[in-house]
């Protein structure tokens, strides 16, 4: 799937990681790497997110328990939406707050899963003493490698800007 991925020119791919487990964190640091280079294009990016957007079978549901599902997902994504939020609205490049959906309902969230995925284990080769106890996977960092030609230029090395343990401060 990246093979075939790596071939679409439109896409670009940038991968940000840090030293926490606060994906909300990483993904603030997402955004503006996003913002930054959207300002340099000249263009407008919208994120498509993997997350829950709402119960996936109300229908299997009573009325409570979908009401719950609901309130559960909209407080889930809070902290992209106040990210999203900071952004000055004359200038901002990222569009609207992040468009929540299970990947297994989204080829395209699939694929970005896939691209995530693959950018772990190249990282976990690149830095081990952040995994020790984990185990890469080389052949997920070889496919990781074959979007070399639609990372982000200047943006991290191998596509993948870590962000330092003083960002996190």
């Amino acid at each position: 799937m990246l093979r075939h991925l790596a071939k679409c020119r439109s896409v670009r791919v940038l991968t940000v990681a840090g030293p926490t487990a606060k994906v909300a964190t990483v993904y603030r640091s997402f955004v503006d790497h996003l913002e930054q280079w959207a300002a340099e294009e000249g263009t407008r990016v919208m994120i498509m997110f993997d997350g829950q957007s709402g119960p996936d079978e109300v229908e299997n549901m009573s009325q409570e328990e979908a009401a719950e599902a609901w309130k559960q997902a909209i407080r889930g994504a809070k902290p992209y939406r106040d990210t999203h939020r900071s952004l000055p609205l004359t200038s901002r490049r990222v569009l609207e707050d992040p468009i929540m959906q299970d990947s297994r309902y989204s080829q395209f969230i699939q694929a970005a899963d896939m691209v995530g995925y693959a950018a772990f284990h190249h990282l976990m080769l690149q830095r081990p003493e952040v995994w020790p106890k984990m185990q890469a996977m080389g052949h997920m960092s070889k496919a990781y490698k074959r979007l070399s030609q639609r990372w982000l230029p200047g943006h991290g090395t191998d596509g993948i800007v870590w962000v330092d343990d003083e960002a996190w401060a």
